[in-house]
């Protein structure tokens, strides 16, 4: 008597079961409604893997190389070797395209200095993208004698340290003060989501810094920013030992603006995906975006992969990319 398989209830027949063409028609029939259900699921099932993928990502869990999946989450660790248009940021893990111009920010200085020769200023996020080209403190002279004050400042972004400049004051009277602009040996790219702060050490004797108006405590002063804007930009990455493919499948999530997603294989032919969709959905994270969805049937050759974001801001203030994902077959 004839058995049947575990998951489909397809016919297992012993050596001396009969044989029934309803039965083939049955079994056949069943085979013909999941594989149409596997095409039609082609896409979601692919975006299940980017998506799962792209969480252990965030995670930090190790998942090894997977054949046929690239992405990236924008890690500065992975994107050092991409390259990027001059306006585009790289972020607080994301890219970004901004609108508005960035100013300077004025942290103001409190009317009695103290005693303090050495300084943190507060720490302050600018609210769009900008050059940070420096600083600007108050020095107070507390020495007897005219004197000019050596003071160094070092400039923090999200905790760790990126410049270093020292700067002199001009000769000083007693009890008297100056502003000092220290200006970075080269301008910092400083989006809305990084965190910036000066440590200052006057180096000289009797050299004192005024704190900031509000905080009393860290150092006051003017942070300089050069505003960056765009309405276009790109970002390229390299993959290197891609297998050769007959489609791609990707998608980017962004917030405002709209994208494009173009490949150069391995023999270094570049193609253009189409957009198939646009829809809103949460990243990782929960911020609420938009997910657009790329697709091309076409040859890829195997070998080195750049893979090209094209960012248009459109009318949007900020234009940030989230993250990008693609599925190779």
């Amino acid at each position: 008597m004839a058995q049947y398989t575990e998951h489909f209830g397809l016919h297992q027949w012993e050596s001396a079961d009969p044989f029934l063409r309803t039965d083939f028609n049955t079994d056949f029939s069943r085979l013909d409604t999941v594989l149409d259900r596997l095409r039609g699921n082609g896409e979601a099932n692919a975006y299940d893997i980017y998506n799962l993928m792209l969480q252990n990502h965030y995670e930090g869990k190790y998942t090894g190389y997977k054949k046929g999946l690239l992405f990236s989450a924008f890690r500065e660790d992975e994107a050092a070797g991409a390259l990027r248009a001059p306006q585009v940021f790289l972020t607080g893990g994301r890219l970004a395209l901004y609108g508005a111009e960035q100013g300077d920010i004025d942290l103001g200085y409190y009317d009695d200095v103290g005693e303090k020769s050495e300084r943190t200023s507060p720490e302050r996020s600018p609210d769009h993208g900008g050059l940070w080209t420096g600083f600007t403190c108050q020095v107070f002279n507390y020495n007897d004698a005219i004197m000019a004050h050596t003071v160094t400042a070092r400039a923090m972004v999200n905790g760790a340290e990126r410049s270093v400049t020292t700067a002199v004051t001009p000769e000083l009277n007693y009890r008297n003060s100056a502003e000092l602009l220290l200006e970075w040996p080269e301008p910092l790219q400083i989006g809305a989501r990084d965190v910036c702060s000066v440590r200052l050490t006057v180096e000289t004797s009797h050299g004192y810094l005024y704190p900031a108006a509000g905080d009393r405590v860290g150092a006051g002063g003017v942070f300089h920013f050069t505003p960056v804007t765009g309405a276009t930009g790109w970002f390229r990455a390299v993959y290197a030992g891609v297998p050769a493919a007959d489609s791609v499948l990707a998608w980017v999530r962004h917030t405002g603006g709209k994208m494009a997603l173009a490949i150069t294989d391995g023999g270094g032919y570049r193609q253009v995906l189409t957009p198939t969709e646009t829809r809103s959905t949460v990243g990782l994270d929960g911020t609420p975006c938009t997910e657009s969805a790329f697709l091309l049937r076409s040859g890829f050759a195997a070998g080195d992969w750049t893979v090209e974001l094209i960012l248009r801001r459109l009318e949007a203030e900020t234009m940030e990319v989230l993250d990008y994902g693609l599925v190779i077959a």
